[in-house]
């Protein structure tokens, strides 16, 4: 059964903690929304977006900041209570009796700057179908985090992945899966591993998890070496949970947590479309 990564796993289970960040702040847009009275059931939320002048949005382009910055739109209208936007990926048909926010929305403060973004992702790197009673291919599964600084890589670790198929038009990650192969067996995955600007991003508490976790990868990464030794092609891919990681005045960080449903063309769930957690203070 595969292990859910501590991003997904502690914040999304609100355990681990947050503290007010030190990090400087960068010029923002804030939506303002007015106050839902007691019986309204929206907006929730505002959306706070960090500009850019490379992309509509707070991330630096990079092969999953598209994805990313309609997450954010999705997000956003679900918080707000207004209408879902068409946007590039598929997302289930909302039912008149779908709630698309569950979790500690009724908690969740009314602006928040989103300065995060991570993805788990497996690739193969044999083919995809091995047939009955086959053994499922060889491949890599990793979560990718992306804020201002860049894209980077929290885990990566080799494992067995099945199910997985060629990417979908809305998602290029042919290239970079490619590269990471390439990199992973030259090792040169230093340049992918977060460092200390994610950690001031993320506040003292979680950068501690990211230190503790990060002691695990250089074990990680030769067994990677050793189980992905010869194989030089990415054939298929699978993508599962998102989460867009926002922070609010207060310095509170917020997990807001979706999830593609597998298939030929991944689907966004739609009951909830959001999850929302907060990181919980020690």
């Amino acid at each position: 059964m595969k292990r859910t990564h501590w991003l997904f796993g502690v914040w999304l289970a609100g355990c681990g903690a947050s503290g007010p960040v030190t990090e400087p702040a960068n010029p923002v847009a804030t939506v303002h929304t007015p106050a839902p009275s007691p019986e309204s059931t929206a907006p929730i939320a505002s959306v706070v977006e960090t500009p850019t002048p490379r992309a509509h949005g707070p991330f630096p382009d990079s092969p999953i900041t598209p994805v990313a910055h309609e997450l954010i739109q999705v997000a956003g209208a679900a918080l707000r209570g207004d209408p879902i936007p068409r946007v590039s990926f598929p997302i289930e048909t909302i039912g008149d009796r779908d709630s698309l926010v569950s979790g500690e929305k009724d908690l969740l403060a009314r602006e928040l700057e989103f300065i995060a973004f991570a993805m788990e992702l497996e690739f193969s790197t044999e083919p995809t179908n091995p047939g009955p009673g086959g053994v499922a291919p060889e491949g890599i599964d990793l979560v990718l985090f992306l804020s201002r600084h860049g894209l980077k890589i929290i885990k990566l670790e080799a494992d067995a992945v099945s199910g997985a198929l060629p990417a979908p038009g809305w998602l290029s990650v042919s290239g970079l899966a490619q590269e990471i192969l390439t990199d992973v067996q030259g090792d040169r995955m230093g340049r992918w591993w977060l460092g200390d600007a994610e950690q001031q991003l993320l506040g003292p508490e979680l950068a501690k998890e990211i230190e503790r976790d990060g002691a695990k990868q250089p074990d990680r990464l030769r067994k990677a070496q050793q189980r992905l030794a010869g194989k030089t092609s990415v054939r298929g891919f699978r993508i599962d949970d998102v989460t867009l990681i926002a922070r609010d005045p207060r310095g509170e960080i917020w997990a807001l947590r979706m999830q593609f449903e597998r298939g030929d063309d991944p689907t966004l769930d739609a009951n909830p479309i959001v999850r929302v957690r907060r990181a919980k203070r020690d």
